[in-house]
Formats: structure tokens, sequence, C-alpha cells
């Protein structure tokens, strides 16, 4: 509960900080009297983008302060809605203040939505996975070694497919999305972008899965867990048409595919191929080549670098803090299971977040820096600490996070075992 609520309190920072990020203060008053005429009132700023980008930002607040406040159901949901009222109001005053920033009414109520909305769905995942745990057939499912990391895998399968979130209802969005995948399935790019890390997810979600339908005795577990995540991958690709910028295509089928072959039929070689260091280090090398795969695309260098910036999310600024959270996301969720697997390999590493926290640094400082010589590339130190807190909590969530999962549903702590 001490991490949660800290990470509660760090994303109210960081709602504070994006809202009135480049901290242009008026020094007039005369611009505070301007700022205040020019309050945005419903009418005139409501936009469905706006919309969703403002409630979207409040639901990680909601959610994370249901789980931080010890009081009955009802009464958390009420305190969490309020608090987000209370930060919002914060924000949209602390706006009137600065040259480049507008206050807005709507802004207020979107927010305020999206605190009540993290709160329920907080409310109602907690009891629906109560309910679902005391249930015999998955409680005998649960209980086996490998469920919780395939449970995590899922999750960042999901996420990394649907990133960056920007959903649309739009039907003559979907109807051009469609027509030009169409006209041309087979519009394969030689340039890599993100390929390869979509690769290493779903190599590990086939494997882990091919491990738990064989714990849970199931026949054919190879050919099963390998038609699963094929099947999970494609469906995630197909949803992509309603999302803004993203597009599904055959060459995203095939790395699907490829990565769930791969990851279902290797899965007969671990843990007898290489010693527990031996598997770390490659798992450092692949997240390393994943990552510079994704980070120096398109290989289209320029003769003068661009240096690098030092002000997190500043260079966001100019666009959204929606785009500004979903290029913090991506950094992340790359390092993410490198995070989670080193720690379940080197368990009895003393210090295991600063070791793993360094190594990261040392993995994608470098490539930030790199992103200074390609075209269309700039490199920023916000990326960097997206890929740090990736990788930090995937380490968290194999250490404090599979033992307190263990602990709510009554299994022994996790023995680890190779």
């Amino acid at each position: 509960m001490k991490i949660v609520s800290g990470l509660w309190l760090i994303f109210a920072f960081f709602i504070v900080y994006g809202t009135v990020i480049p901290f242009n203060f008026i020094s007039i008053k005369e611009t505070f009297l301007s700022n205040i005429n020019k309050i945005e009132w419903i009418g005139s700023s409501f936009r469905i983008p706006d919309v969703m980008q403002n409630v979207l930002l409040f639901v990680p607040f909601g959610f994370l302060g249901f789980f931080s406040i010890k009081q009955v159901r009802l009464t958390r949901i009420l305190i969490v809605t309020l608090l987000g009222v209370t930060l919002s109001l914060t924000v949209e005053t602390l706006q009137l203040f600065t040259i480049d920033r507008t206050t807005a009414v709507s802004d207020l109520l979107c927010n305020t939505l999206g605190s009540f909305l993290g709160a329920l769905i907080a409310s109602t995942l907690s009891d629906s996975i109560s309910n679902a745990f005391t249930l015999p057939l998955v409680q005998r499912r649960i209980h086996t070694r490998f469920f919780f990391p395939f449970l995590v895998s899922f999750i960042i399968i999901i996420l990394g497919s649907l990133h960056p979130f920007d959903f649309t209802l739009d039907l003559g969005f979907f109807v051009s999305k469609l027509r030009s995948l169409l006209n041309n399935p087979f519009d394969l790019n030689p340039v890599l972008k993100d390929e390869m890390v979509a690769f290493l997810r779903f190599f590990i979600f086939s494997f882990l899965c091919t491990l738990t339908l064989w714990e849970w005795n199931h026949r054919y577990h190879v050919a099963k867990g390998v038609v699963f995540s094929c099947l999970l991958g494609l469906f995630l690709e197909a949803c992509q048409i309603v999302i803004l910028s993203r597009m599904p295509g055959v060459q995203d089928a095939i790395v699907v595919i490829s990565g769930s072959l791969c990851g279902g039929l290797f899965y007969e070689y671990w843990p007898w191929l290489f010693s527990r260091n031996k598997w770390a280090i490659l798992v450092i090398i692949t997240t390393w080549l994943a990552a510079m795969v994704q980070s120096l695309s398109p290989f289209r260098y320029t003769i003068i670098a661009r240096g690098m910036n030092w002000f997190p999310f500043l260079p966001y600024y100019e666009r959204t803090s929606f785009i500004a959270l979903a290029n913090f996301l991506e950094s992340a969720l790359i390092y993410y299971p490198m995070g989670f697997i080193l720690q379940y390999l080197l368990p009895k590493k003393k210090r295991p977040y600063l070791f793993i926290g360094l190594i990261t640094v040392g993995l994608a400082f470098p490539l930030e820096l790199a992103q200074g010589w390609v075209a269309g590339r700039y490199p920023d130190i916000t990326d960097v600490i997206g890929a740090v807190i990736g990788a930090i909590s995937g380490a968290w969530t194999c250490k404090e996070g599979w033992s307190a999962f263990n602990r709510h549903i009554g299994k022994e702590p996790n023995t680890n075992v190779y």
C-alpha cells in the first residue's frame, strides 16, 4: 500500500507539473485580469479529443487513490473524487497565473469525471478479481508457479498493442483505414520501427503461456500456447483500427505470429540451456537491441547532432499532456519486461532496484543521445526517466507484487524456482 500511495502522490505531482509547464508565470496584474476574461466555459471549449484526454489523464489518479485510502468503499470513491476536484481546481487556478495556459471549466468537469471513473474502475476490479479468485476452478489454475508472470505478460501485451490509447468512434475514419488496408494489404515496410519490441513481447507471452498450460497438465500445450498467443495478437492488431495513431497491417501480423511461434517452441530449452547469469546477459542484450531499433528508426542520419533536452516533458508541451504520457509509457513498456526478468533471474542481488536502474540508464541514455544524429528524432531525458521507471516497476512487480499476489490468493510465497 505504501508503494501505491507513493505512486499516487508522484502522479499528482506529474499532473501539476505537466499542466503548468513551461512555467511562464505572469508578472503584472493586467495579464492576470486578461486571463480571467479568457476563461473558457463549457460551450466554447467542449471538444471531444480534449474531453477524452482530460478524462483519461485523471483516471490513474482515481485508480491509485482508491487503493491508497483506508475507508469503506463508497467513502473512498467520494474522497478520491473530491481530491480530484481539488487537484483539478488547483491546476486550473495556477494556469490563471501563466502566460501561455488557458483555464477551462470543461477541464475541471472532465478531470473530476476521470477521478470518479478511476476510483469506480478500481472498486469494480477489486470486487471482480476477489470473486473470481474464490472459484474452485480458478483457485486450481492460479496456484501454479508461472501464472503470475503469465498474467503480467498478458497485461503488457494489451498495453503495448493498444498504446497510445487515442481511440476514436469516427465511422468515416474506420472506413478510410479499412479501405487503405484492403487496397494495399501487403505493403511491407523495409524500415523497422517497433517490430523487434513486439516480437520480444509475443515471444515472452507465448513462452509463458506454454509453460502455464504445461503446469495445468494440458495436452498439446505447445500448440495451444502458440495458437492462443497468435489469436490474441491478431485480435489486438485488428483493434488498432479504432486507434488514431495505429494502423493494422500484414507486417505486424507476421511479427506477432513469428514471436509466438519462437516463444512456444523455445520453452523446452529453458532453463537448462544457460545459467542464470548468462540468461540475464541475454535479456539485457535483446532488450537493448529492440530499444535500439525503435529509438534509431528510420535510420536517416544528420550531419549536425541535436543536443539533449534536460527538462522533462518540455518538448511535449506544444502538443498535449496526453501525448507526453503516451511517449513516456512507450519507453517504460520497453524496459518493464527486462526489470521483471532480471529480478527473477537474480533474486539474491543486493540493492536490486539500484542495480537494475543503473543497467537501464546504461542502455537507454546512450540510445537517447544517439537520437540527436537521427532525422526526425529528438533526444529527451523524459524517455530515459520512463525507461528507468519501467524497469524498476518490472523488478518491483516480480518481487513485492508477486509476493502480495500470493498472499492475496492464500498461496505460499514465491520460491523463485529456476
